[in-house]
């Protein structure tokens, strides 16, 4: 595949932490280890089962689509969790 990504021409769509991107989908791992931060006036979106093994603190949106998660540490909300 072949485009631009931010300025620059790139032969190859990049791999994110935790997310490969392919020309025929995206795949995200089920687990999340580390500390998860969203500020105010940024989104974030998992799909599938997803269980957060470390802490999440949520000012903006975290939206989780198709499955459930787990919170297993300390989660503090005071944006919008959206689950469906």
């Amino acid at each position: 595949m072949s485009g631009y990504i931010g300025s620059q021409k790139s032969s190859s769509v990049p791999s994110f932490s935790g997310i490969d991107v392919e020309v025929n989908g995206i795949a995200q791992k089920n687990t999340t280890a580390e500390a998860i931060v969203i500020p105010t006036g940024e989104n974030q979106l998992y799909f599938g089962d997803t269980t957060f093994t470390g802490t999440v603190n949520v000012a903006g949106n975290l939206v989780i689509l198709g499955g459930t998660p787990d919170f297993q540490d300390t989660i503090s909300i005071t944006g919008t969790l959206s689950i469906g």
